[in-house]
């Protein structure tokens, strides 16, 4: 379950850090 969590919050950083990127 630990990772799972891990895993759906580093996916939402990576999208909020390409959507940063994009909006640059």
């Amino acid at each position: 379950m630990n990772v799972s969590s891990r895993t759906v919050v580093i996916l939402n950083l990576l999208s909020a850090a390409g959507l940063g990127i994009d909006s640059g």
